[in-house]
């Protein structure tokens, strides 16, 4: 208790030494809610929100821009809707450049069938290469000037472009709840030429060229979740089985298959129990960048550490290609209200993180913990907007706001 405590109190102090930077996350959450509120009422027919989108997350700076989603309810008969298109396009303080379309459809390909479709376009200025392994340790004194061990400040980053399309194609199995998805992702991974005195230069591991990275997939997604932006009961487990080949126009060999469970308590009227467990391993040689990633039947994680993963740990501390991840809360929901003639409930989510990465599995269970809490708005249904604040042994304290429960 005395140690949660002192934490807090820490929190409170690097608040008081960083009020710009609340200063801008308030008037993120501030420009967010009203714009939002002006969407239409109706769910029939075409329905259109515009909104400039603000997001902070510790690693990746302050990234804004502007969200366009169209939504087609037809006559309404349709669940969730016909069709939904999201543009957005967005830049943040850190250099990273984003340019995405996302479709999906319900009954694309037939009754019952439902087509995500996603592209999108990511430069990065300043990507985040700290190592491989489970080990990492972020020095903090060979990106300080003034520090006799100084080398780069720029040392534990890269450059990098990715360029990527994928769809998958989901239809009703057997078994009730239960949906069968096969899909395919085109995607190009150009890394410039790194810096003599950058980390990566040093390590110079698979992928340092960049290439192609194609895959196909197959796939089970049982869901029996009793709503999708913030469940209170039911479960979403999904298996999938991914394999980038030459074959199919990529550089690089190897497999990728991902387990994840969510699972959803409603313990009292207002309180949530929710967890998430992802197992994944990659059999083959992939290239540095893929085992950054966290795969998933709508979108893709990043981790582990960071907004997606591991919150309160720096971003990418720890890469490989098996990974453990768990991530517990307790969502407690505070008061509703009207603002601006819309509703909006208020959430208050701590958590606790674990997880750890393995280059070669060799029974070491040894995990990596962070704790916070998250600060939920919920706007009508499914728009919600989260600040969470976390910290672990690797970092004080990691601030992110995002949209939608990371789970």
């Amino acid at each position: 208790m005395n140690d949660v405590i002192l934490w807090l109190l820490r929190c409170i102090e690097r608040c008081r030494m960083s009020r710009l930077r609340f200063f801008l996350i308030g008037l993120g959450f501030a420009v967010m809610l009203p714009l939002s509120g002006a969407a239409e009422e109706t769910l029939t027919g075409l329905n259109f929100i515009g909104y400039p989108s603000v997001t902070y997350k510790d690693g990746e700076g302050f990234s804004g821009g502007l969200s366009v989603m169209l939504f087609q309810y037809g006559d309404g008969q349709i669940s969730p809707y016909n069709w939904n298109a999201i543009i957005e396009a967005e830049a943040s303080t850190v250099g990273r450049k984003k340019l995405s379309l996302f479709w999906d459809q319900m009954h694309a390909l037939g009754n019952r069938t439902r087509l995500t479709a996603y592209a999108s376009f990511n430069r990065y200025l300043a990507d985040d290469y700290v190592g491989l392994g489970n080990q990492n340790q972020y020095n903090q004194n060979l990106i300080d000037p003034d520090a006799p061990a100084f080398v780069d400040e720029q040392f534990y980053t890269y450059k990098r472009d990715w360029t990527y399309l994928t769809a998958d194609i989901q239809w009703p199995a057997p078994v009730r709840n239960t949906r069968v998805l096969a899909g395919a992702g085109l995607q190009y991974i150009r890394v410039p030429q790194p810096d003599r005195a950058s980390k990566l230069y040093r390590d110079a591991p698979r992928g340092i060229d960049g290439g192609f990275g194609n895959y196909l997939r197959l796939g089970l997604v049982y869901d029996t979740r009793d709503a999708e932006a913030t469940p209170s009961a039911g479960v979403w487990t999904e298996c999938l089985l991914a394999a980038s080949h030459p074959l199919w126009g990529s550089d690089y060999n190897y497999g990728r298959f991902t387990l994840t469970d969510r699972r959803y308590w409603q313990l009292f009227p207002g309180l949530v129990y929710a967890q998430r467990v992802l197992l994944e391993t990659m059999p083959g040689n992939p290239p540095f960048y893929a085992m950054n990633v966290l795969a998933g039947s709508y979108e893709l994680h990043q981790g582990l550490g960071g907004a997606t993963s591991l919150r309160g740990v720096p971003r990418f501390l720890f890469v490989g290609p098996h990974k453990f991840l768990m991530n517990v809360e307790l969502r407690a929901e505070l008061f509703s209200l009207m603002l601006l003639r819309q509703p909006f409930t208020f959430y208050v989510q701590p958590f606790l993180d674990s997880g750890r990465v393995w280059m070669k599995y060799n029974g070491d269970f040894e995990l990596h913990t962070a704790y916070g809490c998250s600060f939920n708005v919920r706007w009508k249904k499914d728009a919600v907007y989260s600040l969470s604040l976390g910290r672990s042994a690797y970092e004080e304290l990691a601030i992110y706001m995002s949209v939608g429960n990371l789970f």
